[in-house]
């Protein structure tokens, strides 16, 4: 039997605690990032209940997140003295665990433990930053689509963090590897069993072996450089897929769009309200405080106002991707918003499409996924029957396979528009849809919006800040138009 020079225990238990902390704090990291955005972004309903919805009320979200950082700005060794008084004999927790017959003090679980909690910090703290940088109107024109707060996250939010995500990862596998104050006060330096590298270099230099010292040293670097090397080209591949789109000039010919068959005119004197869609709702905004009360039916509904008049506010406050401080919102009789019984809908179940004015496609997906985003419940088969059919009423067949990177200005209007329409919504909210185009093709766009509306039966309500548009719109539809002011509380018919 060949015996090896030195003993490779510290490597084999070091590898062992690393792995596990590291799998440990990237699920318990990425879970707290998730709750604390899911804290700073959800309306209505919080993600995660009343526990959280207390938090929020209590003021007590940035004490919580004080304390999920705190590990990070402590020494190691006050880190591993509070983990001793946690899981010590003496402790109730210690206590209770040996009645089971399990000790953590002084075992190996004792190093994953201490590893997991003083690198936790990093994964938690760049997870959150990367979740953060997502654009939350994705985020918003996912639930509008009728997805779950999981699926936003497993399809959306996490792919696009992604790229932080890996690097939150790479600190935190660094940072278990070369773990030592925490490990050493809570596991000690049990040789075979709790004795990781950093612990072995301290005991070689003790012992006044600086070649063995030399030799866990050149280990630890190695293994950390090729790890942090192997993790990076991975997240750098992650960010060339999330980073691909670039901006593109809008540019749209009007001769191009797709025409939908307009079965009814709409004619000068009539009016096809017939009050659908109700809306009496209060919002506090930073410098006035909006109030909109308007009816809309089978028809169409302009906004005007300028830039901060707090139109594209009224268009999330209809969808529920945010929430009112007063009133109510009925669509068809159904109470969707009331905030005298507290009832709130969440965007996902209103049946509201929305077209953002930056159009809001998912940049790592390709047009027909973007497109068949909203059919969830479907299987594959029927999903890709009804994508296609939609690709093809609005002429964008042949960009199924491309990314909103790869296409122009005008086509991801187009593919943003047939995923509003794709679960068939009761009302369509365009925001801005004309804000980058010319007179010719505005025209063509607001055309092709209330034929769209027209064929699927829905109410078309959209806003502006151009008065041109605005006239264009009253010509095309028809329709009831709003004035919202930008300093006052007021609201003028015109």
């Amino acid at each position: 039997m060949v015996s090896l020079p030195i003993d490779v225990s510290p490597l084999i238990i070091s590898i062992a605690t690393t792995c596990a902390a590291t799998v440990a704090t990237f699920f318990l990291g990425l879970f707290a990032a998730w709750w604390m955005v899911g804290e700073q972004v959800q309306v209505g309903k919080p993600v995660w209940g009343l526990w959280g919805w207390g938090l929020r009320t209590l003021g007590l979200k940035g004490w919580i997140d004080g304390i999920l950082t705190l590990p990070l700005v402590l020494p190691p060794t006050v880190v591993g003295f509070i983990l001793l008084l946690i899981f010590g004999r003496r402790s109730l927790l210690g206590q209770a665990l040996e009645k089971v017959g399990i000790t953590i003090v002084f075992s190996w679980p004792a190093t994953v433990i201490a590893a997991t909690v003083v690198a936790f910090p990093l994964m938690y703290r760049t997870a959150l930053g990367a979740f953060e940088q997502v654009n939350p109107t994705l985020l918003q024109a996912a639930r509008t689509l009728g997805a779950s707060e999981w699926r936003v996250f497993r399809r959306v939010l996490f792919p696009l963090a992604a790229p932080g995500v890996v690097a939150g990862t790479v600190l935190a596998f660094a940072r278990a590897l070369g773990e030592f104050g925490a490990t050493l006060m809570l596991a000690g330096n049990i040789p075979g069993r709790t004795q990781t590298m950093p612990i072995a270099i301290f005991s070689a230099v003790e012992d006044g072996d600086m070649r063995l010292a030399v030799v866990w040293v050149v280990l630890i670097v190695a293994i950390s450089l090729g790890m942090i090397r192997l993790l990076n080209r991975q997240g750098s591949a992650l960010r060339k897929r999330v980073q691909g789109e670039t901006a593109l000039s809008v540019q749209l010919d009007a001769d191009t769009l797709p025409m939908v068959p307009r079965e009814a005119q709409v004619r000068d004197g009539e009016s096809s309200l017939s009050s659908a869609l109700e809306i009496d709702l209060e919002k506090r905004l930073e410098r006035f405080t909006l109030r909109v009360r308007l009816c809309a039916g089978r028809g169409a509904v302009g906004i005007l106002g300028a830039s901060g008049a707090g139109k594209s506010m009224t268009l999330r406050l209809i969808a529920g991707v945010a929430e009112p401080d007063a009133g109510r919102i009925a669509l068809n009789g159904r109470v969707l918003f009331d905030s005298t019984s507290g009832k709130n809908v969440r965007c996902a179940s209103r049946r509201i499409g929305i077209v953002f004015q930056d159009y809001a496609l998912f940049p790592h997906m390709t047009v027909a996924e973007n497109v068949g985003f909203g059919l969830s419940e479907l299987t594959e088969l029927e999903r890709r029957q009804v994508v296609a059919r939609h690709l093809q009423r609005m002429h964008i067949t042949e960009l199924a396979e491309r990314t909103p990177g790869e296409i122009s200005g005008g086509q991801r209007q187009r593919v943003a528009i047939a995923r509003a329409l794709i679960n068939e919504p009761t009302v369509l909210l365009a925001d801005e849809p004309t804000a980058s185009l010319d007179k010719r093709n505005a025209a063509a766009v607001l055309d092709l919006l209330f034929r769209l509306s027209e064929t699927h039966g829905a109410t078309l309500v959209m806003v502006s800040h151009d008065t041109n548009v605005a006239s264009r719109f009253t010509r095309i539809i028809d329709a009831s138009l709003w004035m919202l002011p930008s300093e006052q509380e007021e609201i003028a018919h015109v």
